[in-house]
């Protein structure tokens, strides 16, 4: 369908629901309903390109008279925003400089993992997690999947099955990885942002993000290992490593950049996680209170990302020059940026509207008398659905503030539904067009669409169903109060 096309569909629909509130809600959150139906929709059919459309939020609720122009537009000054950028930047020194392959090298090389299969592999999945917490998941499956494919063909040389199943787990753990961290996904630092919005009191730190969404990760992260071990039965005792070997001694000695990265991220991390380990130890040593305050005041994420971002431009490489261009800095993610500060503006917009108290007593009159486990299983599976077609940012800048307007008012857990719908936002595992990692590994040729399928949807129950739990259990014993 043809891109005018699709935008006249997407003003319509948005003008259609907009026309069915004003029947019965004043001006603002008929408007902000209109508004957020087209938008929604322009995001899912891709009318235009993603970031674009973020950028039409704030203009058309100015246009709109929803907010005025400065409101609209300051949620693209969030200090997440430059979380993210800092991040982005300090992942792009990394790739520059070699340091991200190297490490994954040097771990797939280690006495213990050298040569042995499974161990082999249970390290491609944990290396592509964990860098998916610090780097986006797109470049972490670019960066493994030459490096898995080479291992594959060593450990499988005549068995496409296990590699495509095994090339599947791997994009599913970059995603799943990317769910520890505020800068490991989008839905992450929207969550967080409008949790701070709407409950100031509630002190979700990185570090307190990274307490309590680590476990799950590791919990998610153990069934996608203990499902494909079924599939991965025949494996041999050992295989030649030895290509692993010689890239890791083609690289030779670490260099100064790669050292000046590694700097770089150091800076940043303990920025993120010191300020919160001091407030954890002030209560043992009330003679720290007062520097776990200060810290937390003058150093939050944002400016430990900046900073951290800003090592790579001041420290030089061999050559004298320094360790990331801005030529070399500006090819980030700008979409993404954009797309995140187009979804703050929209969850703002249906806050601030009264479009959320709208949608909350209708949640309250319908469902009210269901359960809390039922209404966080629920959602959790709506978000992980609507995510295998629509971009995770999108869903998640629809339901989030949504599903907190409504948890407001009927007095459900709102801290607990906000984090489900973020952290189901990133494991859509059905299709290739779900994610990126998906779609990567998919294009390699060796999968079969129906082998994602199955696995995916195994994975898309067994987490919602993890989620669900952990929540529940988080929110009984006051973790999350």
């Amino acid at each position: 369908m043809k891109r005018p096309l699709l935008l006249v569909l997407c003003a319509f629909f948005g003008w259609l629901s907009y026309f069915l509130l004003k029947s019965h809600f004043a001006w603002a959150p008929s408007a902000a309903g209109g508004l957020t139906v087209g938008v929604v929709m322009a995001w899912t059919l891709e009318a235009l390109p993603l970031a674009v459309t973020a950028l039409l939020v704030p203009c058309l609720a100015s246009i709109l008279g929803i907010t005025s122009l400065e409101q609209a537009f300051s949620a693209f000054g969030h200090p997440l925003i430059f979380l993210f950028m800092g991040g982005f930047v300090i992942a792009r020194g990394m790739a520059i400089s070699g340091l991200d392959k190297r490490v994954a090298l040097r771990i797939l090389t280690a006495p213990g993992i050298k040569g042995k299969p499974w161990p082999t592999l249970l390290a491609l999945l944990l290396v592509s997690g964990f860098f998916s917490m610090w780097i986006s998941n797109t470049a972490t499956t670019a960066m493994m999947l030459p490096i898995a494919a080479g291992v594959l063909n060593a450990i499988f040389p005549d068995h496409r099955k296990a590699q495509a199943t095994f090339l599947i787990s791997m994009a599913y753990a970059s995603s799943i990885g990317g769910m520890a961290t505020p800068i490991g996904s989008t839905p992450n630092i929207l969550a967080i942002g409008l949790i701070r919005e709407r409950l100031p009191e509630v002190d979700l730190s990185f570090f307190n993000w990274m307490l309590i969404s680590t476990p799950l990760s590791l919990m998610i992260l153990g069934l996608l290992i203990l499902r494909i071990q079924k599939h991965l039965k025949e494996l041999p005792s050992s295989f030649q490593a030895d290509t692993l070997a010689e890239k890791l001694k083609g690289l030779g000695k670490p260099s100064k950049a790669e050292r000046n990265s590694f700097i770089a991220i150091l800076l940043a991390a303990s920025i993120w996680i010191l300020p919160s380990l001091f407030a954890m130890f002030s209560t043992l040593f009330p003679s720290i209170e007062g520097l776990s305050r200060e810290l937390k005041s003058r150093f939050p994420e944002a400016v430990g990302a900046i900073l951290g971002a800003s090592v790579l431009f001041i420290l030089p490489n061999e050559q004298g020059r320094p360790t990331l261009k801005w030529s070399e800095a500006v090819q980030i993610d700008w979409g993404s940026l954009m797309l995140f500060g187009g979804g703050l503006s929209l969850g703002s917009l249906i806050f601030s509207s009264g479009l959320g108290d709208i949608i909350g007593n209708a949640f309250v009159a319908q469902f009210g008398s269901a359960g809390f486990l039922l209404f966080l299983f629920a959602i959790i599976l709506l978000s992980i659905m609507l995510t295998e077609t629509t971009s995770n940012t999108a869903t998640a800048s629809l339901l989030i503030p949504l599903i907190m307007g409504a948890t407001i008012k009927a007095g459900l857990p709102t801290v607990a539904s906000a984090l489900g719908v973020a952290w189901a936002c990133s494991l859509a595992f059905m299709l290739p067009v779900a994610t990126p990692p998906n779609a990567i590994v998919y294009g390699s040729g060796k999968i079969k669409l129906k082998e994602m399928i199955r696995l995916g949807f195994y994975m898309n129950i067994g987490a919602t169903v993890i989620i669900t739990v952990y929540l529940f259990a988080l929110q009984k014993l006051g973790f999350l109060s």
